[in-house]
């Protein structure tokens, strides 16, 4: 007849492969949380720096850098 062993199954091991996929999938959300408040830091920088360019002042656009006005278009919330 059928001979049916029962198998214990192995225990969960955690290997080097498994950390990586679970910071693999983790990875997109620290990722959002960072540019996150990263632009919500600097938006108002960036914000008082148009509006003093609007007002026909021509200061402080070319005084931020780069970097934030860069951070605040990514962020769709800022």
């Amino acid at each position: 007849m059928l001979d049916l062993q029962e198998e214990q199954p192995e225990p969960f091991k955690v290997t080097p492969g498994f950390i990586a996929f679970v910071a693999a999938m983790c990875l997109p959300l620290l990722a959002a949380i960072v540019i996150y408040t990263g632009a919500a830091i600097v938006a108002s920088d960036v914000r008082d720096a148009e509006a003093s360019q609007e007002g026909g002042v021509q200061t402080n656009i070319e005084h931020v850098d780069g970097w934030k006005k860069s951070l605040v278009g990514i962020c769709p919330l800022h």
